[in-house]
Order: C-alpha cells, then structure tokens, then sequence
C-alpha cells in the first residue's frame, strides 16, 4: 500500500477514535453508577460476576483493566487489595477511576506499551470499537506474564448482537461483533490458548486465554 493510500484508512481510524471518544465523554458523568437499577444492571451485574470466576484469582495478582470505563470492574478489585492499573481511550472515564485504582492513564489500545507485564488481564466491551482487534490481542498478551489470563468480552453475531450494534451506529459510533470462533482465532494469532468461555447474555460473550 502507498503512502497516499494509507492516509484515508489513518483518517478514518483517527475519525472512528475521535468518534468513541465523544460518545463515552458525554456518558462519562453516570456510565456504571452504583445506583443504576433495571435491565442493565443485571447485565452488569452477570458480567462481573462470569469475568471474575474467569479471571481465578487467589488474592495477590496484578491486574490491567484494559478500556476500564468508570472503573465498573477495576474499582471492586482494587478495593480487595489487587495492584490494579486501569486504562482508557476517554479521559473523562479516566477520571472516574484514578482514585481508586494503583495507576490510570489515557492510552490507545492498538499502541499500548505500560513498559510490565500483569499476572491478569481484562479487556472488556473494547475489542468491537477497535479498527485492528488483532492489533489489540497482541499488545494485551504482550502485557501478560508467562502463564497469564487475559479475559475479553465482547458482543456477538447473534440478533441481539446487531441490536447493540445498530443502537451504537445510530450514536455514530462503529461496532463490530465477534463470534467465539473469531475472538478464539485472534487470541491463537496473538499466541494464546482459549481455556473457557461463558455466555453472559443472548448479546455477548466471555472468554478466557492463557499465554
């Protein structure tokens, strides 16, 4: 590909990033709150509990959240003594967590060099927004020690899966999902091995990767 070539694809990515950026900004405020109640709490509620149970940790780990959001995961595991680190595209989510996390930064995932390695990582609701996904699982495993777990979650191809991504492109932003057999072929790419998978809801599913 030629240089002029490769400046639309850029700008489109800077344009999707930008995008992501706006839409979470905006959410920044109330995006996880404690007190949110209903349908999407359940969701949020399942979630933590099947990443948590994939994640299998004894008490000591360190942890990446990788895309954290307001902190929804990486808040409860700071509070039980992990190292937790959390990084996101949208400075304002960044914010939300910094407090209560050991290290925050604002970081692109397809570029994502930390400079150490992490006992767990998670990377959860992130990989669908992403122009590269293969680019994403391999700076993540980078990121991993010898023998550790990255746990990702993401929607699938399922009718509800076009649900969430129809609702995200009517806000303007790009959503892709990924099937299990997908996600497991990236995690393969990026040289790791799938060890579990669970499915949250008719919309998502989570999955386990040893390195």
């Amino acid at each position: 590909m030629s240089l002029e070539q490769a400046r639309p694809a850029l700008a489109r990515s800077d344009d999707r990033a930008s995008r992501l950026r706006r839409y979470y900004a905006a959410w920044a405020a109330t995006y996880g709150d404690p007190s949110d109640d209903g349908w999407f709490a359940r969701i949020r509620s399942r979630e933590r509990r099947l990443v948590e149970e994939l994640l299998a940790l004894a008490g000591s780990e360190s942890i990446l959240d990788a895309g954290c959001g307001a902190g929804v995961h990486a808040k409860p595991l700071a509070s039980r003594g992990h190292e937790v680190w959390a990084v996101d595209l949208v400075p304002e989510m960044v914010a939300r967590v910094a407090s209560h996390v050991h290290r925050a930064c604002v970081a692109d995932l397809e570029q994502l060099a930390l400079g150490r390695q992490f006992d767990r990582v998670m990377c959860l609701g992130v990989l669908e927004f992403v122009a590269d996904p293969g680019a994403v699982m391999r700076a993540l495993a980078d990121h991993l020690v010898p023998d550790g777990v990255l746990v990702v979650l993401v929607p699938r191809p399922t009718l509800a899966g076009r649900i969430y991504q129809l609702t995200k492109a009517w806000h303007g932003v790009s959503a892709r999902p990924i099937s299990a057999a997908e996600l497991t072929r990236l995690g393969a790419c990026a040289g790791l091995a799938r060890t579990a998978v669970r499915y949250p809801f008719v919309h998502n599913v989570v999955m386990a990767f040893r390195r």
